[in-house]
């Protein structure tokens, strides 16, 4: 006999196929809840859950489902359980960048809490190369201005680089290695400079010490 019991976050949405086979291989015999019509015939208790077109979609912050009980007549094992996810997915909205411009080789991102979020990289210059046989093209000349930015009471400096700006950290000098940003909303960035040096320029993780 089989039963499941499946917990619900906000907004997701499953496609779910059910599949049970045991002794029931010698048989022939197997039982499966895929379509509409099965899990509606499978379905024995439900709480803030919607099935509809063979999804299951909870209708606030949580839901709950519990498919009936199936009896066999003989002790039998499941040899396997598949839930598959359903491609429309609603628990997230897209955005065009998650970190700096400039981000460059392996970045590692570091969420110390709602709001405060550390990207570390390397930093790239964004200089345009050079095509065969040409002069690479110089960077347009940029003066920055002082700014602003909510949740960071320190001095800050636009960039060159869109949503991005120096903290006091920002303009030392790099070291080969990696730099820090960090951001309150994962879209402007704020730029503390290097953190590695440059024997340390791979990183692979990073972890928050003494907060």
């Amino acid at each position: 006999m089989t039963a499941h019991r499946i917990f619900y976050m906000k907004q997701t949405t499953l496609f779910l196929t059910a599949t049970l086979l045991g002794q029931a291989l010698v048989s022939g015999e197997s039982v499966t809840v895929d379509s509409q019509a099965d899990w509606e015939k499978a379905i024995a208790s439900s709480n803030g859950v919607a099935v509809a077109n063979g999804t299951v979609s909870p209708n606030g912050k949580t839901g709950q489902l519990k498919t009936k009980l199936k009896r066999f007549d003989r002790k039998r094992s499941a040899l396997s359980l598949t839930i598959r996810q359903s491609p429309v997915w609603q628990n997230w909205n897209p955005i065009e960048n998650l970190g700096p411009a400039n981000l460059r080789d392996a970045p590692v991102l570091l969420t110390v809490g709602p709001g405060n979020y550390w990207m570390f990289g390397r930093y790239g210059n964004n200089k345009p190369k050079a095509k065969r046989g040409e002069q690479a093209k110089r960077l347009a000349k940029f003066t920055p201005q002082e700014a602003k930015l909510e949740g960071f009471d320190m001095p800050l400096q636009t960039t060159r680089f869109p949503n991005q700006y120096n903290a006091p950290g920002g303009l030392n000098p790099g070291k080969g290695g990696y730099h820090a940003w960090q951001s309150r909303d994962m879209k402007n960035w704020v730029h503390h400079g290097p953190v590695t040096e440059g024997f340390s320029r791979w990183v692979t993780s990073a972890e928050w010490v003494d907060g």
